[in-house]
């Protein structure tokens, strides 16, 4: 059973008063990451000191190493020990949007006359534009997969038509940020490989990450993006590749500063063999504008604190992970059920939540409605009442339901933090503006 209390005890912040229910907005952090940042901050630009060695299987320590390279390096073991990867596998940057880019201008080479690329329309658009962009520069066909009006879900069967032995690229998202709905990764990424062996699938898993322990090795997936915000992290964001040998895939990308026989350097990652993690020298074309050593200080913390959220759980960060994010899940689902039935009850629309969809596996990402009113003036009128929602004012998805026009919906992420107090305080709130 998931013990709530310990995990609130991790987050200094919320003894304030306000409900925060936006996670999947701006996730509340824990005070272990705010710790990390503030010593990271403070030391990733001083040099190593040197330690004197003895006896005969001691080792030297390479003198004057920035302890900002110790930082990165961390930084990817903790990135990896999310997704079940290994820590060369691993790319850091300034956002998933910006490596997603990089990665796209990296890949141009198989985007070209009569080859596809296959997208879903329910994806966000900072994991659409840099395919689309491609597409449209190199002369691929962009074809596009789309999620159910009912109940938000991208359903797997409709890729084995879209997707041919043309397909290239097929990017999707692991779930829908808004309504919360999952997408099968596995049964995708099976029909994908299946029908197209050439094909890279991409999976957004941003939403997902935050309830669910992640293998991108079950799922099948050959690059995982995520942004490590959600989590209660820095603004960093990271790709996964399924191997290492897929580095040796990528190009130079075909623009101006940028030379076809590029080589890049392990020292120019950021990390150079930092405690036996050297880089591959291809990562290095996504990976060219590398992270701030002194935000990569607080991501090694931000995984600890997730694996500690079970404090029963027993064994190395991976396993701790395994045990701890399926009790999170369970929790959260009964939590976000009790929810949905509160606004119902009140006469609120939950935007996918209608009675043929309740096969829809999700994450706890709720979005809804409340009739004759705004979604920015509810929003104001909860603040008021102590409690902080989002607000979805555009999104593909909505646009085509009509949610959009209708003047946007209220949006609710649930985090590990929040008790089913925090849900009878907004339903109480909801029905005061009812």
């Amino acid at each position: 059973m998931f013990d709530v209390a310990h995990a609130r005890g991790l987050y200094v912040w919320l003894g304030e008063g306000w409900v925060y229910l936006n996670a999947q907005e701006q996730a509340q952090i824990p005070e272990r990451v705010n710790t990390a940042a503030t010593y990271s901050f403070r030391n990733a630009h001083l040099r190593t000191a040197v330690e004197a060695t003895s006896g005969s299987h001691s080792q030297s320590q390479k003198s004057g190493a920035p302890i900002g390279d110790s930082y990165v390096a961390s930084a990817r073991r903790a990135v990896a020990d999310l997704v079940g990867a290994r820590a060369n596998q691993v790319v850091l940057g300034p956002s998933r949007a910006a490596l997603l880019r990089n990665l796209a201008d990296c890949l141009s080479h198989r985007v070209g006359i009569g080859t596809e690329v296959v997208l879903a329309r329910s994806n966000a658009d900072s994991a659409i534009d840099p395919w689309v962009r491609s597409a449209h520069l190199y002369g691929a066909t962009v074809k596009w997969a789309e999620a159910d009006l009912a109940s938000g879900a991208l359903p797997a069967w409709q890729f084995t038509s879209l997707v041919s032995p043309s397909t290239a690229i097929v990017a999707l998202p692991a779930a829908h940020a808004l309504v919360g709905a999952v997408t099968d990764v596995e049964a995708i990424s099976s029909s994908v490989h299946r029908i197209s062996p050439r094909a890279w699938t991409i999976v957004d898993a941003t939403d997902v990450l935050p309830y669910r322990h992640v293998e991108i090795q079950s799922w099948g997936a050959d690059v995982v993006a995520l942004d490590l915000a959600p989590l209660g992290g820095p603004e960093l964001g990271a790709l996964v590749f399924r191997d290492e040998a897929m580095f040796d895939r990528l190009r130079p990308p075909r623009r101006r500063g940028w030379s076809s026989s590029l080589s890049v350097s392990s020292s120019s990652l950021g990390v150079s063999a930092v405690q036996g993690h050297g880089r591959h020298a291809g990562a290095g074309l996504v990976e060219w504008d590398p992270p701030q050593a002194a935000l990569c200080g607080s991501l090694a913390a931000l995984v600890d604190h997730w694996a500690g959220l079970d404090d029963s759980a027993t064994g190395t960060r991976r396993r701790r992970l395994q045990s701890t994010m399926p009790k999170i899940d369970t929790y959260l689902a009964a939590l976000a059920a009790h929810l949905v039935y509160g606004l119902k009850d009140l006469g609120v629309y939950v935007i996918g939540f209608d009675d043929e969809s309740s096969h829809v596996e999700r994450v706890p990402r709720i979005s809804f409605i409340i009739p004759g009113m705004s979604a920015e003036a509810a929003q104001a009128r909860l603040a008021d009442n102590g409690v902080i929602v989002g607000v979805a004012d555009s999104d593909s998805l909505f646009d085509a339901m009509g949610v959009t026009e209708s003047g946007g919906a209220l949006t609710v992420g649930l985090a590990p933090y929040n008790t089913a107090h925090d849900v009878d305080h907004l339903l109480r709130s909801v029905s005061v503006l009812r």
